[in-house]
């Protein structure tokens, strides 16, 4: 399952509410209906979450931040190249100055 924007949640509200009743170490009594279909659910161990120090992910918000920072540029600068193009017999959406959001 895809990690959800904070405070978005990452379920259906449904199968949400059954991960909140479920028992550690125990099959859900009954299946659960999402529009995706039916779902049996067995929840080995809940683990509370807690506020991390900076120390202890810093690191790793740099990277994030190092990889999307060079994502955006390399998407940019394609985005100009295909935008200079000329290019016969294909269409490429491509910007048409360097100044691209």
């Amino acid at each position: 399952m895809r990690p959800a924007a904070p405070g978005k949640p990452s379920t259906t509200p449904r199968f949400a509410a059954a991960f909140t009743e479920a028992e550690p170490g125990r099959i859900h009594p009954s299946p659960i209906a999402t529009p995706y279909g039916w779902h049996a659910l067995w929840l080995e161990r809940r683990i509370d979450g807690r506020t991390l120090p900076l120390e202890a992910v810093e690191e790793k918000i740099k990277t994030f931040l190092d990889a999307r920072i060079w994502q955006h540029a390399v998407k940019h600068d394609f985005g100009i190249l295909v935008g200079r193009a000329e290019i016969g017999g294909i269409s490429f959406d491509g910007a048409g100055s360097p100044l691209v959001q």
